[in-house]
């Protein structure tokens, strides 16, 4: 195995650049990535870990991204 060969899942360099956030603000990273539909887990310190694969697939087009359900949405109208 080379030494170039990336890891399954993104690394914090990565998901902060692409979220535009510090990369050891893992909160903001899972809310811009729940925001946005895209599937995580969460390690033993709380970083969002973004398979590589869903994230080529999905910023190539391949992946489809389900519309979120109108019910997910909070109820205003009882404001």
């Amino acid at each position: 195995m080379g030494c170039d060969m990336q890891s399954r899942y993104l690394t914090a360099d990565e998901l902060a650049e692409m979220i535009d956030c510090s990369k050891s603000s893992f909160a903001c990273m899972r809310r811009h990535l729940e925001r946005h539909r895209v599937p995580f887990i969460p390690n033993l310190r709380g970083f969002p870990q973004v398979d590589r694969r869903y994230y080529e697939a999905r910023m190539s087009g391949m992946a489809v991204v389900e519309a979120s359900p109108a019910g997910m949405e909070p109820d205003f109208s009882a404001i």
